[in-house]
């Protein structure tokens, strides 16, 4: 290996480090609350905590253990209580009554559907 070798693989190996610290931590799983088509919350799942949302209905949305849910609601049908708690990027929770929306982002587990050969 030949000097100036020795020097492209250290600034490879050094730029691959720096990559690696910058995102670290920046991943992450997210519920974006969205009301009426604006973004109102951002909520990690990673972390226990509770979000009111307050319009014509009153939402009240829980996360933890990698969930989210809406746990209480005043809305006319209650659809979206009884959906219960959401896990994987993509999936949604929608109050209609209340023009609520609750999306699952960022590098979630996902499920197969299915197998293509």
């Amino acid at each position: 290996m030949k000097r100036g070798d020795f020097f492209v693989a250290a600034a490879v190996l050094l730029a691959a480090a720096a990559v690696f610290l910058l995102t670290k931590g920046q991943a992450g799983v997210w519920a974006v609350v969205t009301a009426n088509g604006q973004e109102v919350a951002k909520l990690s799942l990673e972390k226990e905590q509770t979000f009111v949302y307050e319009d014509q209905y009153e939402n009240r949305i829980c996360t933890g253990d990698g969930a989210v849910w809406i746990e209480e609601t005043n809305c006319p049908d209650g659809t979206c209580q009884k959906s219960g708690a959401i896990h994987f990027t993509g999936e949604s929770i929608v109050c209609l009554p209340n023009g609520l929306v609750i999306t699952i982002e960022g590098a979630a587990k996902t499920e197969i559907d299915g197998v293509a050969r």
